[in-house]
C-alpha cells in the first residue's frame, strides 16, 4: 500500500537519468501511523490509495438494516486477551456473505478457524513472511486478504479451535479450505451509502475504529469517539447494519482537553480547555464484536456515525468480501505469491519516478501442472479505478526464459474497466490451456483517469526505517512488466530503478477449471485419433461445417484458426513427438 513516508524521501532522491537509478527504496511507513509513535496503537498500518465509492441512491436504502436479524451470522466469539481481532472481523465478514449465499449455516459449528488465520500470519521457517507473534503481536487487515485470497483459507474451526496451540496448526493444508475468496472491495469510509449497500448485498463490512474504553457507554451497548486523540488502540469489527434513528443521547457526552481554535484565540482564549461533546445527529452502525457476550446486546454494539475513527484508513482499509468460488467444482489457483498485496506497484506511473507510463501490462509466470484445465477466472489486485483492463495469455519463451515480447502471440481473454478499487475477478470463457509454462497478463489503461497505472504486489515492509513488519519471499523469473516496448522483470526493475534488492511479486491469478473440451477432437467422439485429422482435413477442404464445439476442439495450437497446421499438431500429438 502507498506509503505516506514516500512524501518524506522523494524531496532527497537523487534521478540520475529519466530511466535511472533512484537513492531510496519506498517501503517504509511513517511512524505517525504505528507503535513507533506513542500516539498510535501498533495495530495501524496505513491505506493511502484509491476506495470504493458506489453509485448509490439513499432513497432506496431503508433506515435500518440489520444482518442479525436476518440470520446471517454466526453467534460472538471471545478473544480473550490476545491480539486477533483482526481475524475474528476478517472471518466474521466472511461468514457472513456464506450464510448469506447458503453455504454455511448459522450456528457455533460454522465458525471459520481464527487460529489457523493467526498462524498463517506468522514467519516461515526461512523467516519470510508477517513478522509477528502468534496470538501475541497484533495484526493488519492485510494478512487476512492475503490469506483468503490466495486460498490459504478459511477452514472450519472444528479442525484448529481456537485453543489450538501454535505447534499444532498446519498452514498448508489446502484440501481443508472449502470456498475461496476471489474478489475484494475497499471502500470509502467517508461515504456512508456504499457502506449501507456493501452491508445489504455481502452481509457485512470489516472495519477498524478506535476502542479507547473511556468512549464506551457504561453499558457497553454504544461508542463515540469525537476527535482525533494522541492516543489510540486500533481494534478490528465486522459492521453488520445500521439504524438512522439510533438516538444520539445514547451515547456518552466526551469532555475532552481541547486546542484552541482560531476563533477561540480571536476571542481571547488562547490555553488548552476542557470541552463537551456529543454526537450532533442520530443514527449508529451495528458492529459485531470479538470480546464475547459482555453486555445486553450479546457482544454487538453500536457506533456513532460521527465516530472519528470508526472506518478510518489509519488503520488500513475497510472492505467487503464480494465474490467467492467453491473449492469443489474449480481445480486450482496458480499465483506467484500468497502474502496479498502488501503496496501498489505504480512506480511506471507516479510522476515521481519519471517514467511517465499510463499503459503498462503486468504479468505472471505460472506453472500450470494438470493436463486438460483451463482459465476459469483471473484475479488481480489494482486501485486503479476507471482504468480500463485487458487480460492475455502469453506464451512463456523458453529460449529466453520470459514472456515472449511479440505482442501477435497475446491471446485477448478478457477485458473491462476496473470497478472498484480491491482484488478484482473477471470470468473468463474457459480458455484452454496445456501443462507447463505461461503468463497471464493484465493491462491496465489509466488514460484519462486520475488514478495511476498499477496492480498490486507483495512488497517488504519496514516500520520507521528499522522495524521490519513484513518479508516477501519474492523472487525473479515469475513477475514481468511491459511498457514502452520494454519487457522487464520486476526483481530486476527494483534493483536497477530502486536500488532495492528484496523486491515483490505482482498479484495476479488464474483460477481453472477441467476442460469441458478434448483439444483434438474436432469429431466429438472423446478421442484424439487419426480420424479428428482426417475430420479436420474435410472441413478445410469446406466439405462440411464444425459446431462450436468441434472448431475449439480442432484448433489445437489456440491460434484462433483451423487449418493445416492444426492437422500436423494432431498428428505429432498421436505418434508422441
Amino acid at each position: 500500500m502507498k506509503r505516506i513516508f514516500r512524501n518524506v524521501i522523494l524531496s532527497v532522491v537523487i534521478i540520475t537519468t529519466v530511466f535511472g537509478t533512484y537513492s531510496a527504496t519506498a517501503a517504509n511507513i511513517h511512524p505517525h501511523y504505528t507503535g513507533a509513535d506513542v500516539g498510535f496503537s501498533s495495530t495501524a498500518l496505513p491505506f493511502e490509495n484509491p476506495v470504493t465509492t458506489l453509485e448509490v441512491d439513499e432513497y432506496t436504502l431503508p433506515q435500518s438494516y440489520s444482518s442479525r436479524d436476518l440470520n446471517y451470522l454466526t453467534p460472538v466469539r471471545n478473544q480473550q486477551n490476545t491480539e486477533s481481532c483482526w481475524a475474528f472481523g476478517s472471518l466474521a465478514t466472511l461468514e457472513a456473505l456464506l450464510i448469506k449465499n447458503g453455504k454455511l449455516t448459522p450456528e457455533e459449528s460454522q465458525w471459520l478457524s481464527v487460529a489457523h488465520m493467526d498462524a498463517w500470519g506468522t514467519p516461515r521457517s526461512d523467516t519470510t513472511g508477517w513478522q509477528r507473534t502468534y496470538k501475541v503481536s497484533p495484526g493488519y487487515p492485510y494478512i487476512a486478504l492475503g490469506y483468503l485470497t490466495s486460498w490459504s483459507g478459511a477452514v472450519k474451526d472444528s479442525l484448529y479451535p481456537f485453543t489450538s496451540p501454535f505447534e499444532d496448526v498446519k498452514i498448508d493444508d489446502p484440501e481443508n479450505v472449502k470456498y475461496g475468496v476471489s474478489g475484494v472491495m475497499y471502500i470509502d469510509g467517508t461515504d456512508p451509502e456504499t457502506i449501507k449497500k456493501c452491508i445489504m448485498d455481502y452481509g457485512a463490512v470489516s472495519a477498524n475504529y478506535n476502542s479507547t474504553s473511556k468512549f464506551l457507554s457504561n453499558d457497553q451497548t454504544s461508542h463515540y469517539c469525537p476527535t482525533k486523540q494522541t492516543s489510540v488502540s486500533g481494534h478490528s469489527i465486522s459492521v453488520v447494519g445500521w439504524d438512522d434513528n439510533y438516538s444520539k443521547d445514547n451515547f456518552l457526552t466526551q469532555s475532552l482537553l481541547t486546542q484552541p481554535t482560531e476563533e477561540d484565540k480571536a476571542n481571547g482564549i488562547t490555553e488548552p480547555y476542557y470541552k463537551d461533546y456529543s454526537p450532533q445527529n442520530d443514527g449508529a452502525w451495528l458492529c459485531k464484536n470479538s470480546w464475547g457476550g459482555n453486555n445486553s446486546l450479546g457482544g454487538y454494539f453500536w457506533i456513532s456515525y460521527e465516530d472519528y475513527y470508526v472506518f478510518s484508513d489509519s488503520f488500513g482499509p475497510s472492505y467487503c468480501i464480494t465474490d467467492f468460488v467453491s473449492r469443489a467444482e474449480y481445480n486450482n489457483i496458480y499465483q506467484v505469491e500468497k502474502f496479498g498485496a502488501t503496496y501498489e506497484f505504480t512506480y511506471l506511473s507516479d510522476p515521481a519516478f519519471r517514467i511517465n507510463s499510463q499503459n503498462n501490462v503486468f504479468i505472471n509466470v505460472l506453472d500450470f501442472s494438470r493436463d486438460e484445465e483451463c482459465i476459469d477466472k483471473v484475479v488481480f489486485e489494482t486501485t486503479s479505478i476507471g482504468a480500463k483492463y485487458d487480460l492475455y495469455y502469453i506464451p512463456y519463451d523458453e529460449t529466453a526464459q520470459s514472456p515472449t515480447e511479440d505482442t501477435s502471440l497475446w491471446t485477448e481473454i478478457g477485458s473491462g474497466t476496473v470497478p472498484y478499487s480491491g482484488y478484482i475477478c473477471d470470468d473468463i470463457e474457459n480458455f484452454d490451456i496445456n501443462k507447463g509454462k505461461a503468463c497471464i497478463g493484465v493491462r491496465i489503461d489509466a488514460t484519462g483517469t486520475e488514478e495511476l497505472s498499477g496492480v498490486g504486489i507483495s512488497e517488504w515492509l519496514n516500520v520507521a526505517g528499522d522495524k521490519r513488519v513484513f518479508t516477501t519471499d519474492a523472487k525473479s523469473g515469475v513477475s514481468y512488466i511491459y511498457y514502452k516496448g520494454i519487457m522487464d522483470d520486476v526483481m530486476d526493475f527494483y534493483s536497477d530503478m530502486l536500488n532495492d534488492t528484496e523486491g515483490g511479486n505482482l498479484v495476479i491469478k488464474a483460477i481453472t477449471t477441467k476442460q469441458s473440451n478434448l483439444m483434438g477432437d474436432a469429431n466429438l467422439d472423446n478421442q484424439v485419433n487419426v480420424a479428428d485429422v482426417t475430420f479436420i482435413q474435410k472441413f478445410i477442404n469446406k466439405e462440411f461445417d464444425l459446431e462450436e464445439n468441434a472448431l475449439i476442439n480442432a484448433d489445437f495450437n489456440k491460434d484462433g484458426k483451423v487449418n493445416i497446421k492444426d492437422c500436423t499438431a494432431i498428428q505429432k500429438f498421436i505418434a508422441q513427438i
